[in-house]
């Protein structure tokens, strides 16, 4: 995976565009293809560097510029006519770029010519394993520098500053080149939206997903697979956020585009129906939603093979909808397959096998295996403590395990522990009045209530329900149970008046469904 080197101080982290002397050198041409050896150095006596076709430095390979170099990249051509941009010259890193510009004597990436977007630019790719620049600039080029899946590789390894300040960059320049409404600047606000939402700024992921939407379907025809990738896209970060009733469309306009040009058999389309397939679950939906999960299952098996981590994947988000139907022995056997096949596909920890010992956690509670379940749950947080930032909204959700397992068990001072540590973390990753910050009131609130600390379980119970009521409404389970919370406490406290006026939502709705 790249990883980001920080910019030094001195050199804005965007790749500003600097000035370069004219080197009296000879020229080093560059025929394209992937560079020989596993070392490879350019230096100010070889300047400038003239690339003719895209040039690779391959997995295992290291490129080193040293300071005063300029690389040129042929104009409007590509020898090798491969590439994101056949007919644009990229710098392809699969191994590692070090470019060690000085402020007197700085690096520079351009083209032959002056004009903008005459080259394609240099791409990390995502096995890459270093990308450091230092006093380096990047004119002319399409798109600057990128990174094939950014967004997966910062939550894994928490590069998130310089990789934010590089993707605001490129977002900057391509409308600056190419205009706001451009395709170039709808792409590069979706890698920012993307990026913005791996890192839990979802009000900024979601203002650059839609801006991205609004662009595409400005200058793509309808049912360009670029509308339908930034519609499933944006609808998938609403679904995540609970927020069905905008993300539906969305998915169902994406996955009707994706049929239409795809058909059944195809990846993007079988991410989609699993995507909408996790809406229609949540949604109470189960008979749509589970045939939408077992198309994804079947087309992901037939291209995949069953031990993919797609494959897995799939099968992971399938068994919460057994769980949900009460399929108690089917949700514990498929969340320990789906760890199977992770623990298969990653040789080393994977936020996706947290993801599982954190759902397979679950499932062993809520069929009464606490100590079962409090041992996955201490696995899924051993897993996170290596692949994800400490601030990710993820590693709130074993943290609440535990605490429902101490809770359950009565062991209260635990419980609430466990659940103040969920809160912090879900109040630093979440917009405030998210249910899920609702949710860890709430069981905080429960558990200060297990310990009779009265007048403090009450703060958090009312804060809880205020929380709730404005996400979910009165109807809503997290509603339903923190009101019945409430009303406990006050009925402990010696407050029966009190705990009948809370409780009565509750019996109203009660005699309303009879």
């Amino acid at each position: 995976m790249p990883r980001l080197a920080s910019i030094a101080a001195t050199a804005a982290a965007a790749l500003v565009v600097l000035a370069a002397a004219p080197s009296a050198s000879a020229d080093t041409i560059i025929a394209g293809g992937n560079l020989p050896g596993a070392a490879n150095t350019w230096t100010a006596a070889g300047s400038p560097y003239i690339l003719q076709g895209d040039v690779t430095v391959p997995a295992g390979a290291t490129l080193t510029i040293e300071a005063g170099v300029e690389v040129r990249a042929t104009a409007n051509s590509d020898s090798q006519g491969s590439g994101q941009n056949t007919t644009r010259i990229e710098l392809i890193i699969d191994g590692s770029l070090l470019v060690n510009g000085t402020a007197a004597s700085p690096v520079t990436f351009r083209s032959t010519t002056t004009t903008a977007g005459s080259w394609y630019g240099v791409i990390a790719s995502a096995s890459a394993t270093a990308v450091s620049f230092t006093h380096a600039s990047i004119q002319h080029a399409n798109i600057g520098l990128t990174s094939q899946a950014l967004g997966t590789t910062l939550q894994d390894i928490g590069e998130v500053d310089t990789a934010g300040a590089l993707l605001a960059a490129a977002y900057a320049d391509r409308k600056a080149l190419f205009g706001p409404v451009s395709a170039e600047a709808a792409e590069a606000a979706g890698h920012l939206g993307y990026l913005r939402e791996t890192v839990g700024d979802y009000a900024a992921a979601e203002s650059l997903w839609t801006e991205a939407l609004r662009v595409s379907r400005k200058v793509y025809p309808p049912g360009d697979p670029a509308i339908t990738k930034v519609l499933v896209e944006l609808g998938g970060m609403l679904r995540r956020l609970q927020r069905r009733q905008e993300a539906e469309p969305l998915l169902r306009e994406g996955l009707a585009a994706q049929r239409a040009r795809f058909g059944e058999q195809n990846l993007e389309v079988s991410a989609t129906e699993r995507n909408l397939a996790a809406l229609l679950r949540d949604q109470g939906g189960y008979v749509e939603a589970e045939s939408l999960y077992l198309q994804s299952l079947a087309t992901r098996k037939k291209i995949l093979g069953e031990n993919h981590p797609e494959y897995a994947n799939t099968l992971n988000s399938y068994a919460l909808l057994l769980q949900q139907k009460g399929d108690t022995a089917g949700t514990v056997a498929a969340f320990a397959e789906f760890i199977r096949l992770i623990e298969r596909a990653y040789p080393r920890p994977h936020p996706s096998l947290a993801a599982g010992y954190n759902n397979q956690g679950f499932a062993l509670f809520e069929v009464g295996r606490d100590e079962e379940a409090a041992a996955s749950f201490r696995k899924a947080i051993a897993v996170q403590d290596q692949v994800l930032r400490p601030g990710h909204v993820n590693r709130s959700h074993p943290l609440v395990g535990l605490g429902l397992v101490r809770l359950h068990q009565q062991r209260f001072a635990e419980a609430e522990g466990y659940f103040r540590r969920a809160l912090a973390i879900r109040q630093g990753a979440l917009p405030a009045g998210h249910r899920d910050i609702g949710e860890g009131y709430s069981d905080l609130g429960a558990a200060l209530l297990g310990q009779r600390r009265f007048t403090a379980a009450e703060s958090a119970l009312v804060r809880g329900r205020e929380i709730l009521l404005a996400a979910d409404g009165e109807e809503g389970y997290r509603t339903r149970r923190v009101t019945r919370r409430l009303g406990d406490l006050y009925d402990a406290w010696g407050r029966p008046d009190q705990a009948a006026r809370v409780r009565l939502p509750l019996a109203d709705s009660a005699a309303s469904s009879r």
